[in-house]
């Protein structure tokens, strides 16, 4: 969810992801209980679903929380947050995120913070040499 959360830079979605991750560990913990104390790849596939389901759920009914109109979203808006580092070529400059973020509503002082995420979390890398940041072939997978 931390990794969700740093592509979409939304702090809204952060914030009820946390939510969602507690509610379907309660559930995993009871999954766990009720099969004599033995964790299954079934039940962290079902947890899993929980957490997503219930973020989804939750964008679906408190959208205009999260910087849309509900009643004017188009069915590829309802999807949730975009995660803005697939909306960048493969190489990019910090120009063209804080171009991005700009036209999506976002602060252009935001801009420095996110690459420092992106490069923390292995999702970019930065080359001094050209300037340019240029995602990983981890995340490009």
């Amino acid at each position: 969810m931390a990794t969700l959360g740093d592509l979409t830079d939304d702090n809204t979605l952060w914030d009820y992801s946390k939510r969602s991750l507690v509610s379907a560990w309660k559930a995993g913990c009871l999954l766990w209980i009720l099969n004599n104390q033995t964790w299954t790849k079934a039940i962290g596939n079902i947890v899993e679903w929980l957490v997503y389901h219930d973020v989804w759920s939750k964008v679906q009914v408190f959208g205009d929380m999260f910087g849309q109109e509900t009643d004017n979203m188009n069915e590829a808006q309802r999807r949730g947050p975009k995660n803005l580092l697939d909306d960048l070529p493969t190489s990019f400059n910090e120009s063209q995120l804080e171009a991005l973020r700009i036209s999506l509503g976002k602060t252009k002082e935001g801009t420095k913070n996110q690459l420092y995420k992106w490069v923390h979390r292995k999702f970019i890398t930065y080359s001094p040499q050209t300037g340019l940041y240029t995602k990983t072939q981890e995340y490009l997978k």
